[in-house]
């Protein structure tokens, strides 16, 4: 069958996101799907950097940017009017196919149903099986204020209580996400697919290239790294209060964060940092290339994945989680969610309570005094890794869950 998958990445070089809908399209095409990555418009905002090529095909995955190499404009209007002309084009394109006979499903990624109207009219309309792929509930994000917020946030409404009834079904990735779309769809039209790894590409995929660099030398020595966005969800503060605890007995270690994250935010956490004196132990890097995330990680003497336990983190999984495990380092997470579903405390990973720097904290040394154990401990994690979330396996899962959901509609 002929699948689009459709998402607002900036592809290939975005981050987490590109690395799953790469795995999703890549791993559909292995398994015999005729898959590909449509982008109605990526995440660039104002930023003089390397655009994309319109088109192409990156390590067996196709894909088109539907708004070519443009960045999107840093006005708010002019970006609104935007998405939309790329989200037109992306339903005509889409009925172009389906008219010509040429598309049997959408895979929409995270649907803001406001945003991706015309796209989702023109597949109800012409008949085409529309899936939604949820990865977040992102009602329960915090922080959605003003106008333009209050937009998103009904979008995302839409998607996750009006969408799913006009739906074919619904990709989710936790359990509590199976049990919200439960409520709604039928439990065959729902197929739960945890996060993808890669094993024959260990490196970490999600980093622009070029726009920040570790020197050498920069990290040797005993290190603790967290790589990811700087949200609320992510626990960076509370990551902070559990390595000041830890700082005066491994009087060598360094924590390094890696990450995007918006200027407030580095403020006040940089502000954090100088009032637990941290200054000299703490680096702050920004965006890495793949190598130099990979050198960091593989570096590491633990990799640190500490979500606070809301409801907003509850309803996901950390794809950082299978990029850390597939290092074979030591991996300090915290509790929340799926997570223990996979993964056992002390066997694979070490397990702590959420939202507890002091547990946190206790985790860390437990870590770093026996490196012995703790590296036995990463390379099972690998394993495990590599044995749940191959995206092979679970991309041949969906791709029988839409040929059979189509099937039944049909």
């Amino acid at each position: 069958m002929t699948v689009f998958v459709v998402s607002t990445v900036d592809f290939p070089e975005g981050g987490a996101e590109s690395a799953h809908v790469h795995l999703m399209v890549k791993g559909l095409r292995e398994n015999g799907e005729r898959a590909f990555l449509l982008i109605p418009h990526g995440q660039g905002v104002g930023r003089r950097r390397r655009a994309p090529h319109a088109k192409g095909t990156f390590q067996g995955t196709p894909f088109l940017h539907v708004n070519g190499r443009r960045i999107r404009p840093s006005n708010r209007i002019l970006r609104f009017l935007q998405n939309y002309g790329c989200f037109m084009r992306t339903a005509r394109l889409v009925s172009r196919r389906i008219r010509r006979k040429r598309l049997d499903a959408v895979i929409l990624y995270n649907p803001d149903t406001l945003k991706c109207l015309p796209l989702i009219l023109c597949c109800i309309m012409k008949g085409c099986p529309l899936f939604i792929w949820a990865v977040e509930k992102m009602t329960l994000e915090h922080g959605l204020l003003g106008l333009q917020r209050l937009m998103r946030r009904t979008g995302f409404w839409l998607s996750e209580n009006w969408l799913p009834r006009f739906s074919a079904g619904a990709i989710v990735i936790s359990t509590l996400l199976e049990r919200h779309y439960g409520r709604i769809l039928p439990g065959e039209r729902i197929h739960l697919s945890p996060i993808m790894v890669n094993p024959r590409s260990p490196t970490a995929f999600g980093v622009r290239t070029g726009e920040t660099g570790i020197g050498p030398g920069l990290s040797p020595g005993p290190s603790a790294v967290y790589s990811g966005s700087f949200a609320e969800k992510d626990g960076v503060p509370v990551i902070l209060r559990a390595f000041a605890m830890t700082a005066s007995r491994f009087p060598h270690l360094r924590l390094f964060l890696t990450g995007a994250a918006p200027r407030r935010v580095l403020r006040r956490l940089e502000t954090q940092i100088d009032r637990l004196h941290l200054r000299t132990r703490v680096t702050t890097l920004g965006f890495l290339s793949r190598d130099d995330l990979s050198r960091l990680q593989q570096q590491a003497s633990v990799l640190l994945l500490c979500r606070r336990n809301s409801a907003f983190a509850r309803h996901g999984l950390a794809w950082k989680l299978g990029e850390y495990a597939l290092t074979g380092r030591p991996i300090l997470a915290t509790r929340v969610g799926d997570i223990d579903l996979y993964f056992k405390d002390r066997e694979h990973l070490c397990l702590v309570s959420p939202d507890d720097p002091a547990a946190i904290a206790a985790g860390l040394r437990r870590i770093l005094v026996s490196p012995v154990e703790a590296a036995a401990m990463g390379r099972r994690a690998r394993k495990r890794a590599v044995s749940l979330f191959h995206y092979l396996p679970i991309t041949r899962g969906i791709a029988e869950f839409l040929r059979r959901t189509t099937q039944t509609r049909a």
